[in-house]
């Protein structure tokens, strides 16, 4: 609602007139609050309600911040073992079923297009599978390749390769990180990261490399050994470079599915990168200030009160008449309502500090002390100007 416009001249050039500006625009909240309480009594159709008997529905949302998302029900320790990945390191037994001595294993590698290299043999596509899996396939392999009819074969996982992922968006710190195969899912790098920041949304888009990169090459001083020597992990490196041809897979989440169990935390692949998006600024609006009827951001990691919103617009509860008007309209409301607070109420009894919701008008009015006040102040402290 608006003050008639008197004249389209500037009537406050002058220190008084600066000063008459003030008391004007407090007026012009009260002129608005007295409108308000004056139609709901003629007869208008907008409910007021008070803190204590404001239907639960009509309640503001209680804030939760997303750093505090417990994954306990994704953590890894209630996966299924981890599957065998590309850049882990096998400790491969072959032998006859009646072999009379223990058969020395093979050393290899999983490559990255997922197979692994036997002499005699060849390429085995084992990667993605458990030991189990593997070992059959293996033994498949020699059967076919008529090197035993009856092969006793046995796979173990040495050394978990690495894969290097890069977390982006809402976490404490953001930027590359490296993660260990059997523990590189999505919940995995988000902890590597620190945790989800304060204004972390729950929605996350997952980037994957079009085309697999190769595993970087292994030097000779860190060569594989079947005993007694270091293996370096694989990864990638500098030197990598993937297909830059080939279009990138998204794939889009949402961490509320994944807190609950409801949606598994797929393992990240070496080169993706994960992104968590911010959620939305929220604001509420500040009527009856001095200053500019002004739009504030709501908190994002805790809940935004009356008190707070008060303090949030530079006043302080002192400077203001205790009743308090918040016009309300959640987004599945059809009529905005109307809420009053009691500000001296609110200063001992938290039932009455209503929690404000985005969207909120906050609807303050200034005493008359205080608007007089500031009224000669601004004639003392403002220059006179010729």
């Amino acid at each position: 609602m608006l003050c008639p416009r008197i004249s389209s001249r500037n009537p406050f050039s002058s220190p008084f007139g600066r000063s008459a500006k003030l008391v004007h625009r407090c007026a012009r909240s009260f002129l608005l609050i007295t409108l308000v309480a004056c139609g709901i009594l003629t007869g208008c159709k907008t409910p007021i309600y008070t803190t204590r008997s404001l239907p639960i529905e009509y309640q503001a949302p209680l804030v939760s911040p997303h750093s505090n998302i417990e994954f306990e029900t994704a953590s890894a320790s209630e996966n299924p073992p981890s599957p065998i990945c590309p850049g882990d390191l096998l400790a491969i037994t072959i032998g006859g079923n009646n072999a009379s001595r223990p058969v020395e294993p093979l050393t290899a590698r999983v490559a990255n297009d997922g197979t692994v290299f036997l002499p005699q043999i060849g390429k085995v596509a084992i990667s993605g599978s458990d030991r189990e899996t593997a070992r059959g396939r293996i033994t498949t392999a020699v059967i076919e390749k008529g090197i035993y009819e009856q092969p006793k074969v046995d796979v173990a996982v040495t050394m978990r390769g690495t894969c290097h992922i890069n977390v982006a968006g809402a976490v404490v710190h953001p930027g590359p990180i490296e993660l260990q195969n059997g523990s590189n899912d999505l919940v995995a790098a988000i902890r590597s990261a620190g945790g989800l920041s304060d204004n972390a949304g729950t929605q996350v888009e997952i980037v994957h490399r079009g085309e697999k990169t190769n595993l970087a090459a292994i030097r000779d001083s860190h060569s594989d050994k079947t005993a007694g020597g270091d293996v370096q992990l694989a990864s990638l490196t500098e030197n990598t470079k993937p297909d830059q041809a080939s279009p990138a897979e998204k794939t889009k989440l949402d961490l509320r599915t994944i807190a609950a169990a409801t949606t598994s935390s797929s393992p990240l692949e070496d080169g993706d990168t994960v992104t968590i998006a911010p959620k939305d600024k929220c604001t509420f609006r500040m009527e009856g200030l001095a200053k500019s009827p002004a739009d504030i951001e709501l908190k994002a990691a805790k809940d935004t009160h009356v008190l707070d919103a008060i303090e949030m617009a530079g006043a302080r509860p002192s400077q203001l008449a205790d009743l308090v008007l918040v016009i309300r309209q959640l987004p599945k409301m059809e009529e905005p309502i109307i809420i009053s607070v009691s500000l001296a109420r609110a200063k001992h009894d938290d039932d009455e500090n209503l929690r404000l919701a985005e969207g909120d008008i906050v609807l303050v009015r200034r005493t008359m002390t205080s608007m007089v006040g500031g009224a000669f102040g601004g004639m003392i402290h403002s220059p006179g100007k010729p």
